[in-house]
């Protein structure tokens, strides 16, 4: 160990030179970019948009909130309408001293819906037959 200890004592009085100009540059903390006034600009611009967004939605929504106070409830209309269209003498029956007439009768329902909340109106119509017994009066 004794030869070694020129080597360490040589090592411990060492001490490290300058770096290169070059790669001290590389290695110098870049400076703080500035923005650029275009960009300062633009997020002003957005900022004060987003503002006057949400103000018009607040103004939006308590109008809407007002005018929905003094609504009325939705009115619903339900129309329901029976024509005769035909009718014929099918006969004459006599039960329990009585004379009654068989007639046939055709009518035409047409069923109707509307509802004030909705544009939407609902119309069916079909067509139906009925048998009925009339007494036939003799006066």
């Amino acid at each position: 160990m004794n030869p070694h200890r020129d080597i360490e004592s040589l090592l411990h009085s060492l001490k490290p030179g300058d770096l290169p100009a070059d790669l001290r540059d590389r290695l110098r903390p870049e400076p703080p970019q500035l923005r650029s006034p275009r960009r300062a600009a633009f997020r002003g611009l957005a900022a004060s948009g987003l503002l006057l967004a949400a103000a018009a939605c607040l103004t939006l929504w308590f109008k809407t909130a007002e005018t929905g106070r003094g609504r009325t409830a939705p009115v619903t209309v339900h129309h329901l309408d029976s024509e005769l269209v035909a009718s014929r003498t099918l006969g004459f029956i006599e039960k329990d001293g009585r004379v009654y007439q068989i007639e046939e009768r055709r009518w035409r329902d047409a069923e109707a819906a509307f509802c004030s909340a909705t544009p939407v109106s609902v119309s069916i119509a079909a067509d139906r037959r009925e048998l009925v017994y009339e007494p036939v009066s003799f006066d």
